[in-house]
């Protein structure tokens, strides 16, 4: 069985049916005579590519481009190295890059076909629980400088996308609870019903995660298609991540590097306190986000001399306005709001509540 959900001009294929479909187009006329090739990093070329293989047609003739695994290596250096390699391989402007793996995957897989010879297909085949539930899906493709996240990057999206559960039994469960920081975004920002199952729901089992993961993608995707170059209302997406990728570029730096879930859990904590501050979170609305996620996920090392260069790295977020720093909030659970300028002695009263709560 498999779902299919129409994003812009291309379709998200979920279930256990999903590579099926992936072969077949494979097969189609729409791809004969293309060259392909697959990305993956030393986990997914360790754990998931043989399951792909599975399903490549045989007479698929595609090569194999493996990077280094981890935030770390989602560079300009990283991007230079896979454009050599497509060049060497001698991929045309007809080729099909095939992104296996997690978020870093998706992520600079796509930045570099948004820009090789101008511009080739690319498809995505995420790997992890994040990568399913977001980073794979929308269109937005990018890596890092200078280790601020995602600052030089494209808006493109993919020809498709192919999320299969069979993945995810290659993942540590520290990793699986990463990916949930996602779906508790999605249900904070746009599903109070959703948020209602998640506070109820172990996070150490891998049940249901099949419809949860069709889900969240129906909410992504939905607000993708409203506002895919994020104007207006997917702003909302990036509830948690102005301090999230704060905390996780901080933390990177202190070679105690963090996951970006956990990182956006943390965020999500903070950014829900602003949110009771200045916008109309109510204060039991806010202690039930904080009870969950202090249930489900580890108090990230941070420290009260630590403000100044969390704020600093959060001054270079590219989503900031008139050098303010810029998050997307809660109006109440299940409803977002995006351009919140927040001044900097709140920033640090939210980080303060973060260490000491």
């Amino acid at each position: 069985m498999y779902k299919q959900v129409k994003l812009l001009d291309h379709y998200i294929i979920t279930g256990q049916d999903s590579l099926t479909v992936f072969k077949t187009l494979l097969e189609s006329g729409d791809y004969k005579d293309r060259s392909f090739f697959i990305l993956t990093d030393e986990n997914t070329s360790q754990y998931c590519l043989e399951i792909l293989r599975d399903y490549i047609p045989e007479k698929t003739v595609i090569s194999v481009i493996s990077i280094s695994a981890g935030e770390k290596n989602k560079s300009i250096n990283t991007a230079e190295f896979i454009w050599k390699e497509l060049n060497q391989k001698h991929a045309d402007r007809n080729s099909v890059l095939i992104n296996l793996g997690g978020g870093t995957i998706s992520d600079i897989g796509g930045f570099v076909a948004s820009n090789y010879k101008r511009g080739i297909s690319f498809i995505n085949i995420p790997t992890t629980l994040m990568g399913m539930v977001d980073a794979a899906i929308g269109g937005k493709n990018a890596v890092n400088l200078n280790e601020i996240k995602n600052s030089i990057g494209t808006y493109r999206q993919p020809d498709s996308v192919y999320i299969n559960p069979v993945f995810l039994k290659t993942l540590p469960q520290s990793e699986i609870l990463s990916g949930y920081a996602e779906i508790f975004k999605y249900a904070l920002i746009n599903d109070s019903g959703l948020w209602e199952i998640l506070k109820k729901k172990s996070f150490t089992a891998f049940e249901s995660l099949e419809d949860l993961i069709t889900y969240s993608v129906l909410i992504k995707a939905e607000i993708v298609e409203q506002d895919p170059w994020e104007k207006g209302i997917r702003k909302t997406l990036n509830f948690g991540h102005t301090l999230g990728h704060a905390f996780e570029t901080f933390l990177n730096r202190m070679n105690r590097p963090v996951s970006h879930g956990y990182a956006v859990a943390a965020g999500i904590l903070c950014e829900s306190y602003l949110s009771m501050r200045i916008n109309k979170l109510q204060k039991k609305e806010f202690e039930a986000i904080t009870t969950t996620i202090h249930l489900n996920f580890p108090k990230l090392l941070i420290r009260e001399n630590n403000d100044q260069e969390l704020i600093s790295i959060m001054k270079n977020d590219k989503k900031n306005q008139q050098d303010k720093i810029n998050c997307s909030l809660l109006n109440q659970i299940g409803e977002g709001k995006y351009d919140q300028l927040i001044p900097e002695e709140l920033l640090i009263e939210a980080l303060n509540y973060y260490i000491h709560g």
